[in-house]
């Protein structure tokens, strides 16, 4: 238990929608998370205003819908997840990540408004 939560059981991705909301939130809550941002992520946030802690709270608290997409790493998938935060004033933030539970980390590829035109954004 690294996080107060019990460890969801280790399963082969791609997870399923369900199973990628509950192993993100867990990874999320890790004490020793290793936390990245890629830098297309990071222009993101800053543009958009949305910061560090309303990532961590979308990771810590929202949901997958979506089945994943492989990501450039053999063996890897991205994930969609998301959720309002206390500061979002009630506008959805949607984030694309990269979870790995060995070890514990995540990688944040996007960060936008689920309001947004995905290609305008």
């Amino acid at each position: 238990m690294l996080n107060g939560a019990r460890q969801p059981t280790e399963l082969p991705e791609p997870w399923s929608p369900a199973q990628a909301t509950e192993r993100i939130r867990w990874i999320a809550g890790c004490e020793h998370l290793e936390f990245a941002l890629a830098k297309h992520a990071e222009n993101q946030m800053k543009e958009r205003n949305i910061s560090t802690p309303d990532v961590l709270y979308v990771l810590k608290n929202g949901f997958t819908y979506n089945n994943p997409e492989s990501a450039t790493q053999q063996g890897y998938f991205k994930y969609e997840i998301q959720c309002t935060t206390p500061n979002s004033d009630r506008r959805t933030v949607n984030i694309i990540v990269v979870p790995s539970m060995q070890p514990v980390a995540v990688k944040i590829i996007t960060v936008m408004w689920d309001d947004e035109n995905m290609f305008g954004g």
